[in-house]
């Protein structure tokens, strides 16, 4: 793929003893949402977490924009440009919706940057619930309070660990129509998901991982006529 924004080259990452990335490459474009898939295990998440250091990969380069990330703190990685929604959604429960959503607030470069007033409009469901408290919030309301969230901050790109994790399917397809809407937007998204039909319908391109490496790489089309891979990698 060209036009990277985002670049991995021959990334390794350890957790103790334990070699989970093994070489992994692979390219998201500007503009494209990418979905990384595998089983429970394969090293999905820790390769999001690589590239926002919060595990310190011991070989390979990660670039961003052309910039290698090596030696830069996680918040740094952040104020470049790059937004991590985690799995466990990581909602302040003290705060209210607009509290979550203003203390990660920062101005955009970009004349259609995101604001208050545009999260509102592309989240109703968090306008009507603003005075609310994090704990006060569905599972489906948390996972779009932090994607709002990070939004705000007007990265160039989204990294989503699991946005459809633990939610009825209802929510899961409102979530993959936030998804597929801001793709028509122009956000960048590198999309770890379980949700196989989910993860295909919203992905421009495909990367199947396995046992820490890279297994197969593609397009959604090509991944749903791919019938061996897919039941040996994601037994589906």
């Amino acid at each position: 793929m060209s036009n990277a924004l985002l670049k991995l080259d021959d990334v390794h990452t350890y957790l103790g003893d334990s070699h989970i990335i093994q070489g992994v490459s692979f390219d998201v474009p500007a503009g494209k949402v990418v979905a990384l898939l595998g089983r429970n295990g394969a090293g999905k998440t820790t390769t999001l977490r690589s590239i926002m250091r919060m595990v310190q990969p011991r070989r390979g380069r990660i670039t961003f924009e052309g910039r290698d990330l090596a030696g830069m703190p996680t918040f740094g990685i952040a104020r470049a440009g790059i937004a991590f929604v985690q799995e466990t959604r990581a909602i302040f429960p003290s705060l209210s919706v607009e509290e979550n959503i203003a203390i990660a607030s920062r101005k955009g470069h970009a004349a259609n940057g995101w604001t208050m007033e545009r999260i509102y409009e592309d989240f109703p469901n968090l306008a009507q619930r603003r005075n609310n408290g994090g704990t006060q919030l569905s599972g489906g309301e948390q996972q779009m309070l932090a994607m709002a969230r990070a939004l705000v901050a007007n990265p160039r790109i989204m990294l989503l660990d699991e946005p459809s994790e633990g939610l009825a399917p209802l929510i899961v397809r409102q979530i993959a129509d936030i998804i597929m809407k801001l793709k028509q937007a122009g956000m960048t998204m590198l999309l770890v998901e379980q949700n196989f039909a989910m993860a295909t319908a919203v992905a421009d391109h495909v990367i199947v991982l396995g046992k820490g490496r890279v297994r197969w790489s593609g397009t959604s089309e090509e991944l749903r006529k791919a019938d061996e891979i897919r039941h040996t990698w994601l037994g589906v």
